[in-house]
């Protein structure tokens, strides 16, 4: 799993969603703490309704807060 700074993501963002890889997460930290996941949508299909909304429900999903936006 790849981790990131949102500096790092701000600036090459469409380089690392192009790069992913079926089952590759990429961890965008902000003070060296976790604050999102890039994954495959399949990926977040996968997680299946009671994932999702057990996630939603938290707000976390394996130690991140989840956010789910449409770009």
């Amino acid at each position: 799993m790849a981790t990131i700074s949102i500096a790092e993501a701000r600036a090459k963002l469409d380089e690392w969603i192009h790069g992913l890889t079926p089952g590759e997460e990429v961890v965008i930290t902000e003070n060296d703490r976790p604050v999102a996941t890039l994954i495959l949508p399949r990926q977040l299909a996968e997680l299946g309704d009671s994932g999702r909304q057990e996630a939603a429900r938290t707000g976390d999903h394996e130690g991140h807060r989840a956010v789910n936006k449409t770009l």
